[in-house]
C-alpha cells in the first residue's frame, strides 16, 4: 500500500467511525430520553390502576337506587367497558416494565455500572446478542443458539468487553451474508476454568481467507468491499487494554473467535 493509499484508507476509516460515534452519542441520548417517556407513562398506568378501582366503587351503589331499565342497561355497559380496559391495564404495566429493563440495561452496556450494582459475563453477552436480533434472526434467518456457562462479573471492563462482541457478531453476519450460506448458524459460548474466562462467537460463514491469515490483525485489512477493515484490529486493540486476547480456530464447519481473559 502506497502513502497514498495509507492516507485515503485512514480518511475513510475516520469518517466510518466517526460516523459511528455521532449515532452513538444520539442513541445515548434517544435511550435518556425515552427513559423520562417510559417512567411518564408507568405513573400513569399507576393512576389508571387507582381510577378504574374508584370509577367501580362510585359506580356499584347506583344499581341500589331506582333506576329505568334503560339506565340499568347504560350502566352494565360502562361496567363492562371498564373491566375490558381494565384488563388491558396488566399487558400494558408488563410491557412498560419490559421496556425500562430494556433501557437499563443499553444504559448499563454503554457506560460502567452505578456503585452497587453488578454486570455479570451472562448478563453482557445475553444483551449484546439481543441488539443484533432483527439482524440475525429477522433479517437474515441465522439460527442462534448459546451456551452461557459463566457467570463471571465483568464490572470494570464491561462496555469494552461489549465493544469487543459487537465488532465480532457483525464480522460473522458479515461472513455470513458475503458466503451466501444456506443455512446461516451463530453459537455464543461463555465459560471460564480456574484462571481464565474465554468468550467464543461462532460462525459457519466459510472460515478466514488464506490471504489475510498473517496479518489478520492488521488495520485495513479485508476482502470484502465497503468494510473498513478495522474490526479485528480494534478488537485486539481493546483486549489489549483489558489484559485479554484474542484468537481464532477453524473446528469443522465453525470459525470460531475467541477472548480469553485472565481471572
Amino acid at each position: 500500500m502506497t502513502d497514498k493509499e495509507k492516507l485515503a484508507a485512514w480518511e475513510n476509516a475516520y469518517m466510518h467511525l466517526s460516523r459511528y460515534g455521532h449515532i452513538g452519542r444520539v442513541f445515548k441520548g434517544t435511550v435518556h430520553n425515552l427513559n423520562g417517556v417510559v417512567q411518564a407513562f408507568s405513573m400513569q398506568t399507576e393512576l389508571f390502576e387507582l381510577m378504574f378501582s374508584k370509577f367501580r366503587k362510585l359506580l356499584t351503589p347506583l344499581f341500589e337506587e331506582s333506576l329505568t331499565p334503560p339506565a340499568v342497561e347504560s350502566l352494565n355497559a360502562v361496567l363492562k367497558l371498564v373491566a375490558k380496559r381494565e384488563k388491558m391495564l396488566g399487558p400494558m404495566v408488563d410491557k412498560i416494565a419490559y421496556s425500562q429493563e430494556i433501557i437499563k440495561n443499553t444504559e448499563n452496556i454503554c457506560q460502567r455500572p452505578l456503585e452497587g450494582e453488578s454486570l455479570s459475563l451472562q448478563f453482557l453477552v445475553k444483551n449484546v446478542v439481543g441488539f443484533y436480533q432483527s439482524d440475525m434472526y429477522f433479517k437474515h434467518k441465522v439460527r442462534v443458539t448459546t451456551e452461557l456457562r459463566s457467570d463471571y462479573v465483568v464490572d470494570s471492563f464491561c462496555p469494552e468487553l461489549g465493544l469487543v462482541i459487537q465488532n465480532m457478531i457483525q464480522n460473522s453476519i458479515t461472513a455470513l451474508v458475503f458466503a451466501n450460506v444456506d443455512e446461516p448458524k451463530m453459537s455464543f459460548i461463555c465459560n471460564e476454568d480456574d484462571t481464565h474466562i474465554r468468550v467464543h462467537v461462532r460462525d459457519n460463514g466459510g472460515g478466514v481467507d488464506p490471504e489475510v491469515c498473517e496479518t489478520l490483525y492488521d488495520p485495513f485489512v479485508t476482502t470484502i468491499d465497503g468494510q473498513t477493515g478495522l474490526g479485528l484490529y480494534l478488537c485486539q486493540q481493546i483486549c489489549n487494554k483489558i489484559g485479554a486476547t484474542i484468537h481464532y480456530e477453524m473446528d469443522g464447519e465453525w470459525t470460531d473467535f475467541i477472548v480469553t481473559i485472565p481471572k
